[in-house]
């Protein structure tokens, strides 16, 4: 297992990699730095956003032309991972 990324040893996924950026977090971020802090590209993140934006597990907002994104309330064990 990473220590540093333990979410990738049981979802070795961009799914992953963005649930675990925004499980780091409880401010929204938009698809761009979701993208930048996941080093996977846009297409990729923003495709995986919006699956699990359809699945309830992100919660997502428009603020001006920008969405986004933060991990739903009810998925707050993502955190501990």
């Amino acid at each position: 297992m990473d220590p540093v990324k333990p979410l990738r040893s049981i979802v070795p996924t961009v799914e992953g990699d963005v649930l675990t950026v925004l499980a780091r977090t409880s401010a929204p971020l938009t698809g761009a730095t979701v993208t930048r802090l996941c080093g996977r590209s846009d297409k990729q993140v923003r495709d995986v956003l919006a699956r699990l934006t359809d699945a309830g597990l992100v919660d997502s907002a428009r603020v001006g032309a920008a969405i986004q994104y933060k991990v739903d309330g009810g998925a707050h064990f993502l955190a501990h991972m």
